[in-house]
């Protein structure tokens, strides 16, 4: 049941990302980035020792979640900005 948390919440974290590397441009893709080389890192570091990683599920469920909330409020700050700006222009 764990697993199935960690691997939704990972598949959710990436189709967002790839949601926000497609659509996004200038620095909104930049700070899009921010979560994906942050996870990219860990896994990368558990690859090489994965002697020190006991609790992965854990692990990858903590770094999903932030990662994914990231996103979340990245969209948002997006949107709202966007709405500011086009208020604005009337």
């Amino acid at each position: 049941m764990l697993m199935d948390l960690v691997f939704t919440l990972f598949l959710g974290f990436l189709i967002a990302e790839i949601f926000a590397l497609r659509r996004w441009k200038g620095k909104w893709r930049l700070a899009a980035l921010i979560p994906l080389l942050l996870v990219g890192g860990i896994l990368m570091r558990i690859a090489l020792d994965p002697a020190q990683h006991y609790l992965l599920a854990f692990e990858a469920l903590v770094w999903s979640s932030l990662s994914l909330a990231f996103l979340g409020v990245l969209a948002l700050l997006r949107w709202g900005i966007e709405f500011s700006n086009r208020r604005r222009a009337r």
